[in-house]
């Protein structure tokens, strides 16, 4: 029998579902003729990657809530109830944090791969034709991106580390929400979290060109969107996409276990 819990769980899917259903078909029926054309499915399916042509707000904001809280809002819950001295003391914060964190990790991967095959058929279905798994020659690619090629191979592998990405950030968002004590502001940490992440980075990068570079490593769409924006680096070419989300996880994950040390250092002061 289902608990409260997972049907909430399940109804907040459902609906994040029909949202990115309907904005899909509405950016194909406005983009028709200008990019998003049936060329391919692996092409037409980067405009709908965050940040993408065919990216909105409402499907950004309701990405950033869903894909932090779906698997950590329990732990926080538990957090900031008058009962977790019960799972502290049975368990201990250290356990509390690792079992936390698996489950993060674990959930928001696996709901970001769904989310991107549900993407891909659904825009095959639309069109009615399958990923051609065929290189496309580079004027007609939906950009010059690592991943453009139209070859099924690099949208696994995009798929894969966008959902280690987001796995990640919503590890470090858990990690900032140690320090809150409402609910209800957890709900919207990841989306302030991302437009601080969007938002600096693009600001301090003018400065100077170290600034530049350094800003790259921790603007957001590099760690969930890999190989998707320039951000003006590497002379307006793309950069290379291993080394920049490696070093954007390492980035965020150090970030996250530097604050949950911090946490349970306080937690056992008393604090």
């Amino acid at each position: 029998m289902l608990t409260r819990k997972k049907w909430l769980t399940l109804v907040s899917i459902g609906i994040y579902i029909l949202v990115i259903t309907g904005l899909t078909l509405y950016q194909i029926k406005k983009n028709m003729g200008a990019g998003v054309d049936g060329t391919t499915p692996l092409t037409n399916f980067w405009y709908f990657q965050f940040g993408g042509v065919g990216d909105s707000l409402i499907s950004a904001t309701l990405t950033l809530i869903l894909f932090t809280t779906i698997a950590s809002m329990e732990s926080i819950y538990l957090k900031n109830n008058n009962t977790f001295y019960n799972v502290q003391t049975r368990i201990g914060f250290g356990e509390f944090l690792r079992r936390s964190v698996g489950k993060v990790l674990a959930l928001t991967f696996s709901l970001t791969v769904i989310i991107k095959l549900y993407q891909l058929g659904l825009i095959s279905l639309i069109f009615g034709q399958l990923p051609s798994n065929i290189i496309l020659p580079e004027p007609i690619r939906y950009g010059l991106g690592p991943f453009d090629d139209n070859l099924l191979t690099s949208w696994l592998i995009f798929t894969l580390l966008s959902a280690l990405g987001w796995g990640i950030y919503a590890i470090f968002v858990f990690a900032v929400g140690l320090f809150v004590p409402k609910n209800s502001v957890y709900l919207v940490l990841g989306v302030v979290l991302g437009i601080i992440a969007l938002t600096i980075p693009g600001i301090l990068s003018r400065i100077n060109s170290i600034l530049t570079y350094l800003m790259y490593f921790i603007f957001i769409p590099t760690l969930i969107a890999p190989g998707q924006a320039t951000f003006g680096v590497w002379g307006g070419k793309f950069p290379p996409v291993y080394l920049t989300f490696s070093s954007a996880a390492l980035i965020y994950l150090g970030s996250a276990f530097l604050l949950m040390r911090v946490w349970v250092s306080r937690q056992r002061r008393g604090g």
